[in-house]
């Protein structure tokens, strides 16, 4: 699944039953080792929980493709 996130999209995990809210993309490990330069991006989510956790853009798709979280997008 290739989806454009965005802030405020709104994630259901269907296991634990919580939301989690879209806060932010960063790259998370800029690495300039042997001249390249590796990006991973990662989203911090908020959960109902009162919990913030990272999860990889990548390993975000894969769960998402694994319909363990449902997304509800932001705008229309």
């Amino acid at each position: 699944m290739e989806c454009d996130l965005e802030i405020g999209d709104i994630v259901y995990d269907i296991e634990s039953k919580e939301f989690g809210i879209l806060l932010e993309r960063s790259n998370q490990h800029p690495n300039e080792d042997l001249g390249e330069i590796y990006v991973v991006w990662a989203w911090k989510i908020y959960w109902t929980n009162g919990t913030c956790h990272y999860y990889t853009e990548g390993g975000l798709f894969r769960i998402v493709d694994s319909e363990r979280f449902l997304i509800f997008r932001s705008r229309s």
